[in-house]
Order: C-alpha cells, then structure tokens, then sequence
C-alpha cells in the first residue's frame, strides 16, 4: 500500500529541513545512531496523532530545530519559529471521483499557537484541472480521508505499556460487533471466547508461522473488567503461559503480527512508523520479519522504519526505498539509495557507517546461500527419487540421440493421456547428430551385449533397417537368438535383452527394400520438407553409384554416373539423410498433427511384444 509519495520536514528538532522522496510500500531509514532516523518518524507521528514520541505531545521549545532557533536570534526576525511537516499524499482509489491524483496538506505548529495551521494545494490543483470533480467536492472530501488515515508509531524500546497499548488496540478492533448483553456473565464470556476465536484465525497463524507457538485471547471471566486489555497465552509444555512472561523477541514479534491483522481488517488506511523492528529478535526471525514486512504486511499498510539489520536493509523490491541518514554539522540529511549500496557514494558511506553491515551482510549472503543450496539438495533428493523410481522401467536404446526426441514426441501424439511405460537412451551420444554419424549402430551392439542379468532391468535395442543396423543386428553374439515367428527381433538367452530392427506396417516401402529405414523415414516426404523458422531441417544427400570387379572399385566419370543412374530409375529410396536432424526432432517434429505419426505404431507394437515377454 502506497499512500505517502513525499515527505518534508523543517524544523523539528534535529531536522534543519529534510525531502524524503519517491516513499514506497515498505522504506527502510537507516544510518549511525544518533542522526535522527527516529525523528522523521516522530515528525509524521505529529502530523497525524498530535504526539512526537509515544503519548508525548510537542513541547515546542523542545522540538524545534536549535540551528533554526539560533539564525532566528540572529536575524532578530520575529513570527518565524515554527514546525512543518508537508505531505504529498497519492490517492486511494475509492477517492477517485473526489480527490486529485496527488495533492499536497502542510500543517504548521508555531510557538505562539496550541492549534497547527493547514493548507493544501487543492486551490491550485483545480486550476490546472487536475481535480476529478468541483473544487468544493475535493475541499469536502479531504478531511474525510484524513480522518481515514491512521498512524502507528510504534517506539524503539516496547516496554509492558505499550504492549499492553497494543493489545488495548486488538481489543478495540475486535469488539466492534455487538454481542448480546442480557445474558448471564458466564455465558456472555463463553459467547465473547467463541466470538473472539472467530475474528482472530488470521492474526493466531500468522505469528504462529513466525514464531512456531500457538496463542489462544481469553476475555476476563468478570463483566467489570470486560474491557480491560485482553490476555494472550503461548504454550508451555501442558500449560498456558501469558506472553507477558515470555522473551521480549516473542512480544516484539507479536507487535507486527496485530498491527497487520487489525490495518486487514479496515476499512481506513494505515500507515507504520515502526523503530527499529529487529530488536530481541535473532537474525533468522528478523529476517523473517523482513519477508513478511516486504511481502505481506506492506499490502495492508505503507510502512517506514528505522534499522541498522541488513536483513532490512537489503531488501531491494520496487516497492520498497533504503535511504541512507546522516547529519553533517548537526543536521540531519536524508538520500534515497540505489542498490548495489556500492553502486553510489552515498551507500557506500552508509555501509561503512553501519560498521558491521559488511560483515553482516556477509553472513546474511552465506545464509541466503546455503538455503538455495538446501532448497537445490531437497530438489535433487526429489530428483533422485524420481530418477529410481523411473529406474524401474524398461529401458529402450536406440542409435542417435534425436532419436530420443522423435519417439517420445510420437508416443505423446499418440497416446496423449497415458505415460510412456519405458524409458529411451541413446548407445551413441556422441555421434555427430547433425551429420548422421554412422556409429551408433555399433555403439548400439555393444551396449544390448553388456546388458547384465543382475541389473534387474528389461533392455529393448532398436536398431535402424539400414544397412549398418542389419550388419550390427546380424552380427550379434550367440546368445542372442532368433525369436519363432519374429524374424525381426533377437532374444538373448539370459532374458532381459532384446534387439529389434524398425520396421513398418507391410513392409512395403522403398526404403524398406534399399534396406535405408531409419527413423526419420518413418515420416512422409512431405513432412521432409518442413523446416523450422531459421530454415532448418533435414536434407538428403545422393549416395554414389559403385560398380566393382574382382573386389576392386572402378571409377565411373560424371557421364557414367549419369548413365548407370538413368538405367537404374529412381533411387530416391537410397538417399541418406543429412542436414540439421536436432533442429528436425526439436523445433518441427513436436508440432505435428498426430497423423503424421501413423507409422511408429508398428514400432511400439514391436516394443510392447518383446517387453511383454521379457516380463513374462
């Protein structure tokens, strides 16, 4: 939530005159102790509820500026001691049809007035037509909003008071429906309990995400003290312990966790001023805190705060603004940061200022670290559970590694609502996949061959019907016999390897005959022709024609080439395949109709056979 853009402050204590700019959802005010962070907080706590510190009110010849006090003695000039805090406020849009998109209210407290003075910019707004309705509409609707407007300061040091000021404000925010009075006093408080437990779900899980403790708000048993401050219990073994007796990082935290449950639950807007958030807490609960300051209760609320943690102060969103405050000769100052803090002068000052925020930076880097490193160790634990749970299926090898990608987007295609009951590796990755290598047949031969039986794991070789996947398909060892009545499919004899050889329905293509099937001519031509946006695809290359005597390779000229070719008729059927086959299986394959897939079927016939009787 966004409802301050710009801040300035003349004047108030050590405050000589201060701009603080583009304010985000969440802005972080930090810089050496004793500079003045706390009193622009203090500053807009006078704006908005009359006070400077908690349940102060201004004593003006305690909080004005002393640089000012002093050039006004010297200039003898008298009517000019005064405090001014100026606002440029962004509008809601449920004001959208009263209020200007931007406008500015200046109030001023001067030594001789109990009362501030306001002005705003609406007048000069309405001129430069920047009023959505009248002028008399705007002047009407600004104290409405303001009204609406609700600002926490919430102090440096939260002592037993002002917890208890904050719970006093849970009360308030939870009481405002009605209950039934008539009844008997142990009714009523069963009623208000019941009531309670209702509106408090939120605010109970969020600190007991925070913290790990549940909490329980239990109204006083008697009707006189009904509206005295409610008491809120965390466990303790068996027992409920009042959170007043536990640490102060438990109080603390618990502060954050109201003001966010009681800003969601209205209908005004709120605005922190929050000192300090991370003292009592431990870095690993501050930097929680953090999370949800950025994250979470920002949504419901613009909040600014003091800090030196960097669990803070590294918090680099765009909706969220560091500014770094320091106070040359005795006045405070105050830059909007830019991250890397290195990036500029200003934030590299600010880190050494800081004195530990290196260091502690650091270590809030190491600890960012090493939960990216657990998160990436929990990924890879669920990968490696994956990975053996797939180990269990059968496993398909096949020549080149585009093969891989064909088969899978073919199954996909073909059977798009059931998962592919085997997995599929390439025996020769690194064969030349833009050239079609022709090495994977003899990787092929030589990984079915070491299938061993103690692996445990069904293993099917498809091998191309080309001449080099005949050879190696012939060529296999003794073990591997000839399945009846499959005259395309070898089983070794310890049972859990099998090799195959592509085939397709009928067996009737050209390529078939050419002895040249390999799995990119399970396609037809046409599909051939595809290539992707950058014109990749596949290309086919002419082999050359060979005539030989006596086991010797005589040369044929370009004419006779001509000839024996023309003699021979089409030999389309022999061409090989070349041109980019990853850019073929990757960018064209996959976006197929599932028609163009008719001849794989035969292929996952063949593979279901043979693990359905190596399972067997």
């Amino acid at each position: 939530m966004k409802i301050i853009r710009r801040v300035d402050i003349k004047y108030f204590r050590s405050i000589y005159t201060i701009a603080l700019k583009q304010c985000g959802s969440l802005n972080v005010l930090s810089g050496r102790n004793d500079v003045g962070k706390s009193n622009i907080l203090r500053a807009l706590n006078l704006f908005f509820n009359g006070q400077t510190d908690w349940k102060t009110p201004l004593d003006f010849s305690r909080d004005f500026s002393l640089a000012r006090l002093e050039q006004v003695r010297k200039e003898s000039v008298k009517g000019k001691q005064f405090i001014q805090v100026s606002i440029e406020f962004e509008r809601p849009s449920n004001f959208k049809g009263s209020l200007p998109e931007r406008f500015v209210v200046k109030r001023n407290w001067y030594r001789d007035q109990n009362q501030y003075s306001q002005a705003d910019n609406l007048v000069a707004l309405d001129k430069a037509g920047k009023c959505p309705s009248t002028l008399a509409t705007a002047q009407r609707m600004l104290p409405v909003f303001l009204n609406r407007v609700h600002f926490e300061y919430v102090p440096a040091v939260k002592d037993r008071a002002f917890f208890e000021h904050v719970l006093s404000r849970l009360q308030h925010s939870l009481l405002g429906a009605s209950l039934e009075i008539d009844n008997p006093i142990s009714q009523l408080s069963g009623q208000l309990a019941e009531h309670i437990g209702q509106q408090v779900g939120d605010l109970r899980t969020d600190f007991s995400r925070a913290t790990n403790l549940d909490t329980t708000i239990e109204p006083p048993s008697q009707l006189s003290s009904l509206f005295q401050a409610f008491q809120v219990s965390v466990p303790s073994g068996e027992n409920q312990v009042s959170l007043n007796l536990r640490g102060d990082g438990m109080q603390a935290r618990y502060i954050p966790s109201v003001l966010h449950y009681i800003a969601s639950k209205s209908p005004s807007f709120f605005i922190w001023g929050f000192e300090e958030p991370e003292n009592s807490l431990e870095f690993a609960s501050a930097d929680s805190l953090a999370d949800d300051l950025e994250t979470r209760y920002s949504n419901d609320a613009q909040i600014l705060i003091t800090s030196h943690s960097p669990a803070m102060v590294s918090r680099t969103g765009p909706e969220v603004s560091c500014y770094r405050v320091w106070q040359p000769d005795s006045k405070t100052e105050v830059e909007r940061l830019e991250y890397p803090l290195e990036k500029t002068i200003s934030g590299a000052k600010l880190k050494e200022e800081i004195g530990l925020l290196r260091i502690q930076q650091e270590i809030h880097g190491e600890y960012k670290s090493k939960l990216k490193e657990l998160e990436k160790l929990s990924k890879k634990v669920s990968s490696l559970e994956e990975e053996i749970e797939a180990k269990q299926l059968p496993l398909v090898l096949v020549e080149g590694v585009t093969d891989i990608s064909i088969i899978e987007a073919a199954w996909k295609k073909l059977n798009p609502n059931v998962e592919m009951p085997f997995m599929i590796r390439s025996a020769d990755p690194s064969a030349n996949i833009s050239g079609g290598g022709s090495g994977g047949a003899g990787s092929l031969a030589k990984a079915i061959e070491s299938i061993h039986p103690a692996d445990g794991r069904h293993v099917v070789a498809v091998f191309d019907h080309d001449q080099e996947g005949i050879k190696a398909f012939d060529s296999l060892s003794k073990n591997f016999k000839i399945v009846k009545a499959r005259s395309h499919e070898k089983r070794h004899a310890n049972g859990y390897a099998v090799a195959l050889t592509l085939a397709v329905a009928g067996d009737n293509l050209p390529v078939v005959e050419a002895k040249n099937l390999c799995v990119e001519y399970l396609f037809d031509s046409d599909v051939h022709q595809l290539k992707d946006d950058e014109g990749r695809g596949l290309e086919f290359k002419e082999q050359e024609i060979v005539v030989a005597a006596a086991g010797k390779k005589i040369p044929l000229s370009p004419e006779q080439q001509q000839l024996f070719s023309g003699a021979l008729g089409d030999l389309s059927a022999y061409r090989l395949v070349s041109g980019d086959k990853k850019a073929f299986s990757q960018n064209i394959v996959p976006n197929l109709e599932a028609d163009k897939f008719h001849r794989f079927s035969v292929l996952f016939d063949r593979i279901s056979v043979a693990l359905q009787n190596d399972n067997a």
